[in-house]
């Protein structure tokens, strides 16, 4: 039965003061890793194991607050809490139309002067 044999390369290193580990350059170059790059780290029984994670975008990296709100979202769409842009547009101009009638119904009943009047209106009206 063969065996299979690998070349292990062991190097030391040393913890740095912000628990930073330096990986020697002749280790990076083989698997293309430079500065910046994600790695994902596992904890295993005998070590740490750190393998090359380039899926991971540093720019769509979110917060935590990020996560949940987009958590949220997902979770308001699958129960149907959502508006689609034209709703959205249609429930914005009938606000704006239902406020533009309610001033128009109003506007007779006011008195000169109420609070309802432009500023210049009231200033006309005092002066």
């Amino acid at each position: 039965m063969p065996v299979r044999t690998s070349t292990i390369q062991v190097r030391i290193g040393r913890i740095g003061e912000r628990l930073q580990v330096a990986i020697p350059r002749e280790m990076l170059e083989p698997l293309n890793l430079h500065e910046g790059d994600f790695v994902a780290l596992r904890k295993q029984a005998n070590g740490v194991l750190i393998k090359p994670k380039r899926d991971v975008d540093p720019d769509d990296v979110l917060t935590p607050e990020e996560s949940s709100l987009i958590a949220k979202a997902r979770r308001e769409i699958r129960e149907g809490k959502y508006v689609t842009w034209p709703g959205y547009r249609s429930i914005q101009l009938s606000a704006v139309s239902s406020r533009q009638r309610e001033r128009e119904t109003l506007a007779p009943l006011r008195p000169p002067g109420h609070a309802a009047f432009s500023a210049g209106a009231s200033l006309k009206a005092d002066g």
